[in-house]
């Protein structure tokens, strides 16, 4: 949890202008060591994991965080995106990714978050969430287990359950189709949105 200077830029916890980040990762800043401690336990569960996602596969993978079902620490993932083609092939600007991997093949639901709620701040870039989606109730399909990992870094906070693996990726900017890399600044409003939002009803 060492710490060092840094150019000023919101404080993760409190959103003053900042004057230290972290040492291991070099990528949450804060205003202060009691900001920082305040936000360790949460910072810790991926803190050690940057380095070893510092450098894509492939130009064609972005860093996403990924919550497991049963288990209490989110992971960092490569998650392969392209570009986007129309039913003729004509390529899009827009980036299309490849969940199956993390979330099988059953269809997929997405939130966006566009601001922390309980920071009071507009997220500079988006984050989207994407999920598993099942009727459930229907035609035999049991419900999906309940995301463990979700209720772990919202500290037990959370709001509502949320069901099935969840992948957290960043936008590039607002009201953007293209992926970036998402980072751990990032990994405290992840988890402050499952404070204060509903999970999406299954369908």
């Amino acid at each position: 949890m060492d710490s060092s200077q840094v150019p000023s830029k919101s404080c993760s916890i409190c959103n003053e202008p900042t004057s230290l980040k972290c040492k291991s990762c070099s990528s949450s800043a804060y205003c202060s060591p009691k900001c920082q401690k305040e936000d360790w336990s949460l910072h810790k569960l991926l803190c050690s994991r940057l380095a070893a996602f510092s450098t894509p596969p492939g130009t064609n993978f972005r860093r996403a965080i990924y919550l497991p079902i049963h288990e209490k620490a989110p992971k960092f993932v490569w998650v392969p995106v392209e570009k986007s083609r129309l039913w003729d092939g004509e390529i899009q600007d827009d980036d299309d990714a490849d969940f199956t991997e993390w979330l099988g093949e059953r269809r997929f639901g997405f939130r966006m978050m566009k601001r922390n709620q309980v920071r009071n701040r507009e997220l500079e870039n988006e984050i989207q969430l994407t999920f598993k989606v099942t009727a459930y109730g229907s035609l035999g399909i049991p419900p999906l287990e309940v995301n463990e990992c979700t209720g772990h870094v919202a500290k037990g906070k959370n709001i509502s359950l949320w069901r099935g693996p969840i992948l957290a990726m960043k936008m590039v900017g607002k009201d953007s189709e293209l992926y970036g890399h998402i980072d751990m600044e990032d990994l405290r409003d992840l988890a402050d949105f499952f404070t204060v939002t509903n999970a999406v009803m299954e369908m």
